[in-house]
């Protein structure tokens, strides 16, 4: 700096231009960046009138704004805070204004402000040239110099920016404020405001896979802006447009698989939805959880429903659980008088228990997820409620018609079932006559066998006894089972009703003789068929043309397929002669000659007729596929027929000749047993007569009456029995002329036999006791007289047919396996009267009763013994014991067996008297029976005899179903329809296997086998040796 300065004048100048720069400056840079701050305002209004601005961009216009002014600012402030501007640069800016002023006055300034002048410059010279500047500068007006364009430019955006900014804040205040709001704070969370409200709508929805579905879209009551029409748009899609109709605007969308965003736009409102599409939840499983009827005991139980439909026990009370496949967050069951709200928990939902009253017939089930989604359709379980169902019971081991003998033991299963559980199941029979079934004789029920709660399935093996329950024989049984369940006031429930025809010896014998008979019958069909397949085998053979062809062949498969379906009708019809003699075994009245005859029949039947039509089968066969042989074949199937057919002629001719014996014999049985009856019935009435001496009719008690009507219906029976016999008798004489027998049915007929006794059963009905005793005991002497005359006549020993074996020995096998069979049948008795021991009052009378039927035993016994000891003695030898040293008898091979059998005997009889009925007891029977049969010993091979010994022994055992009816052959005798439970549905029986059973004569103890196993094999030896003599 110099001596030199400027004039007051020029400074003053140069201020005045100064402060009006400053001023220009400072309106544009407030101008300038009030406009760039506002203008950053308007545009975010502007733009949130069309979409809701993102923060980003919120946040750019909010920063671009602060940076315009910080920009005007910061150009304000460099020049006039941190380089303000000295009169040089004031001089440079006149410059621009003052083109030849501005450049002397700039170098006027900067010589003023140099430190030196420069040595060419003379101070004088400087300054005259200031003052003649400054004068020169006293002539303009500096302030003019300044530019206010700029100024004026920036405060008219600004001003026009400002009315902008503020219009709104005067026509739509709310969305200036929330424009205002947005651009203070872009970051924050604040909604757009616009003209349009749109009513509220989810971020998310969640809709069904790949279902179409509607989405409204509607405007709140406040809205400013209620536009007519509003736009969807989903992403990659073109928009679609609806109307508002009631407020709303429905917009119909597609179905979706994936994720996707919604657009809704109404006038400036808009809204983004983000579509999920999920699969709507289903039912995975469903249980119920049942509480049944206290009744029952049964614990609570959780059971699975399958299906659409579930039955449930009337009484019950249940709860459902169901489990869907996505978590809930409701649901509900709907029935006919329930209405319930299910327990959420997860995907689970449970119900509260109702009974099944309540719940009905239908059960609907809805929910839905935690989203909203619903199932398809509801889920609807039809419900069915049942009964406590009856329990079922069956009796099994026996045919719908059974004949047995008094003494015979049936070996039953009962077996009961239940859907919840058996409480008791037994077995009852009624008893009726067997002319009267309309008059119970007594009822009786034995077996009780309790069961359980829970016990579903009863089963158990049983024995009935007629001699044990007291039943007479001559009568009918109408035995069925019973069972109860756990069913309050429930009625036993009753099985299918079987008839068990208790019959006595002679009429057991005659309904033997009649199955026999339809065997004979059947057998005669077999003939006819035979001959029939022979005559047609023939007719094929003689065509000698045609017998090459197709044609031929056909005819000879439908010869083979004849002759195949009669050799297995003969094979049913053996299998029904094994049945019958099994059952005759048992009856002491049919006399063995008769067995061995059958016997005999039934092997030739079965080792001489079956295995020729078996051959001629196979040739037929062969001669139908092979027409090179074909002639041979036939002619070798007509040999072998023929051969069937002999034997089979012959067989039905032994067969009949047996028969006719057997109904000769039968008429001496019948007519014993008629007079049995007839002095049983006489007996009776002596009892009668001694209690109701003296009284007259309407003097009698009840009880008395009853009597007299008893002894009337036995009476009436006996009469239809002899009516029978005579009928019969008359019927024989005809087909085979004896003196004998003509006689006995003619005195029948003189005598009046048959008006006889019905006149007698009358008088007994009229209370008449003295005088009907008297006759009837007259009637049966006569009665014994006839049977006594037709003894003399009975020829049904038979001749053991054509077999190898010696017919005597035959006989006295079947005597033996006979009585065997007896011994196994009070074996059985002691077992059953034992069991019941502790709980029968007449335990010793049945043991006594059992002793009587041992010592019959004993005396059957005794009669083979002697046969042995006086078989081969003359006839004039009287002394047993010089017969038994001087002669050999044939029998002597079984004196060992029958000597231990009648000891063993004897020793039971004196025990069963006892009384007692133990296993030791038990011990000697089944010793005896394997005295009587020995079993095959292991390893050896037993002889013929022996063999069939055991055969005829198992026959009867097995099965133990004695005698009866078996559906095979007809009888007169038939039995009332079934009833009871299993008759109503037979379907639901359960099927419960068979048990029990009759005892194996082939499982007898060890130690009785090798000493026994000998007399057999000697036997056999003894038949060589005499082989070799003849």
């Amino acid at each position: 700096m110099n001596a030199f300065t400027l004039p007051d004048s020029l400074v003053a100048q140069l201020r005045a231009y100064e402060a009006r720069l400053r001023r220009m400056e400072t309106v544009a840079a407030v101008a300038g960046g009030a406009a760039g701050l506002l203008i950053t305002f308007v545009l975010l209004f502007v733009c949130d009138r069309f979409v809701d601005t993102p923060r980003v961009a919120r946040t750019f216009l909010t920063l671009s704004g602060g940076v315009l002014a910080a920009w005007f600012a910061q150009a304000w402030a460099a020049h006039w805070l941190w380089h303000r501007r000295g009169p040089a640069q004031l001089a440079k800016l006149l410059q621009r204004h003052f083109k030849t002023l501005g450049d002397r006055l700039q170098g006027i300034i900067e010589l003023t402000e140099t430190n030196e002048l420069p040595p060419n410059i003379s101070p004088a010279l400087l300054r005259a040239a200031i003052h003649q500047v400054a004068n020169e500068s006293s002539r303009f007006n500096f302030r003019s110099a300044v530019p206010v364009r700029p100024a004026r430019r920036w405060a008219l955006a600004a001003a026009l920016i400002v009315a902008l900014a503020a219009a709104p804040f005067v026509f739509t205040p709310k969305a200036a404020a929330n424009a205002l709001a947005r651009w203070l704070h872009p970051w924050s969370q604040i909604d757009r405001y616009t003209f349009a409200s749109i009513d509220d709508l989810p971020a998310e929805l969640y809709v069904a896979h790949g279902e179409p579905f509607d989405i409204a879209c509607g405007l709140k009551a406040d809205s400013a802006w209620k536009p007519d029409m509003a736009t969807a748009r989903l992403e990659h899609t073109e928009p679609q447009q609806a109307k508002f109709e009631n407020g709303r605007a429905v917009f119909h969308i597609p179905g979706q698989t994936e994720n996707s965003k919604l657009s809704l736009r109404v006038g400036d409102a808009t809204r983004d939805v983000a579509i999920r599409p999920l699969h709507r939840p289903e039912m995975k499983q469903l249980a119920a959880h049942v509480d049944l009827p206290d009744y029952l005991g049964y614990p609570a139980a959780t059971v699975p429903i399958q299906g659409a439909s579930a039955e449930f026990l009337a009484g019950s009370k249940v709860s459902f659980a169901g489990t869907t496949s996505r978590a809930l967050k409701d649901a509900d069951m709907q029935a006919a008088k329930a209405q319930t709200t299910a327990r959420i928990q997860a995907e689970t939902f449970t119900t509260p228990a109702k009974s099944v009253a309540e719940i009905g017939s239908e059960a609907v089930f809805r929910w839905a997820d935690t989203h909203g989604l619903t199932p398809t359709q509801p889920y609807t379980l039809h419900v069915n409620t049942t009964k406590d169902a009856e329990p079922r019971v069956e009796l099994q081991g026996l045919d719908q018609e059974t004949a047995i003998l008094p003494n015979e033991v049936l070996k039953l299963n009962l077996a009961s079932s239940d859907d919840f559980g058996v409480k008791e199941a037994w077995i009852g029979w009624t008893v009726h006559g067997i002319d009267s079934k309309k008059n119970d004789l007594g009822k009786g029920d034995a077996a009780h066998t309790p069961g359980g709660q829970q016990k579903k399935e009863l089963s158990a093996p049983m024995e009935f006894a007629p001699a044990l329950y007291k039943i007479p024989e001559d009568s009918v049984v109408e035995i069925a089972a019973y069972a109860l369940d756990y069913f309050p006031k429930r009625k036993p429930v009753e099985s299918w009703k079987y008839t068990v025809y208790v019959l006595s010896p002679a009429k057991h014998a005659e309904h033997m003789r009649q199955r026999m008979e339809q065997v004979l019958k059947q057998l005669d069909e077999r003939i006819r068929d035979e001959e029939r397949q022979f005559d047609e085998t023939k007719t094929i053979t003689e065509d000698k043309k045609s017998l090459a062809e197709e044609k031929a062949g056909e005819e000879i498969k439908r010869v083979e397929a004849s002759e195949r379906a009669n050799e297995q009708e003969l094979k049913k019809m053996t299998d029904e002669m094994h049945d019958i003699m099994r059952d005759s075994l048992r009856n002491k009245e049919i006399p063995e000659g008769t067995l061995a005859d059958w016997k005999n029949i039934t092997d030739q039947l079965e080792q001489k007729a079956d295995p020729p039509m078996q051959q001629a089968a196979e040739s037929l066969q062969q001669g139908s596929q092979q027409p090179g042989t074909r002639e041979s074949q036939l002619g070798q199937a007509q040999k072998q027929q023929q051969e069937a057919l002999d034997a089979l002629r012959e067989a039905a001719k032994k067969m009949n000749t047996t028969n006719e014996n057997l109904y000769a014999h039968n008429f001496y049985n019948r007519m014993r047993a008629a007079a049995a009856a007839e002095h049983g019935i006489s007996d009776g009435l002596k009892t009668i007569a001694r209690e109701t001496a003296g009284l007259k009719t309407d003097e009698l008690r009840p009880s008395q009456i009853e009597k007299f009507g008893q002894a009337a219906d036995k009476q009436a029976a006996n009469t239809k029995d002899v009516d029978g016999i005579g009928n019969d008798m008359a019927a024989f004489v005809k087909r085979v002329p004896n003196e004998k027998y003509e006689a006995v049915q003619k005195e029948m007929t003189e005598k009046r036999a048959v008006s006889e006794l019905t006149e007698l059963a009358n008088f007994v009905r009229q209370n008449l006791g003295l005088k009907s005793v008297g006759r009837a005991h007259q009637w049966g002497d006569q009665l014994d007289e006839w049977a006594t005359m037709l003894q003399s006549e009975c020829n049904a020993q038979g001749n053991g047919g054509s077999s190898e074996m010696d017919p005597d020995v035959m006989e006295f096998m079947v005597q033996m396996v006979r009585a065997a069979v007896v011994q196994d049948g009070i074996r059985e008795q002691t077992q059953l009267v034992d069991g019941k021991k502790a709980d029968n009052e007449h335990y010793a009378d049945d043991s006594n009763r059992l002793a009587g039927q041992q010592d019959d035993l004993s005396g059957i016994l005794g009669g083979l013994l002697q046969k042995i000891l006086f078989d081969g003695v003359p006839q004039s030898l009287l002394d047993p014991a010089a017969g038994a040293k001087s002669s050999k008898s044939k029998f002597d091979m079984f004196k060992p067996a029958i000597q231990g059998a009648l000891k063993l005997s004897g020793e039971t009889t004196g025990d069963l008297h006892k009384p007692q009925t133990d296993s030791e007891v038990v011990g000697l029977q089944s010793s005896i029976i394997e005295l009587l049969v020995p079993p095959e010993k292991k390893g050896g091979k037993p002889s013929a005899q022996q063999k069939m010994m055991q055969q005829m022994m198992q026959q009867v055992t097995q099965a133990k179903k004695a005698g009866g009816n078996n559906g095979k052959s007809t009888s007169s005798m038939s039995g009332d329809t079934a009833t009871g439970a299993v008759a109503k549905n037979a379907n639901d029986a359960r099927r419960v296997e068979k048990t029990g059973g009759a005892s194996n004569a082939g499982e007898w103890p060890e130690e009785f086998r090798d000493q026994l196993q000998a007399y057999f094999q000697q036997l056999e030896s003894n038949k060589g040796k005499s082989g070799d003599k003849k």
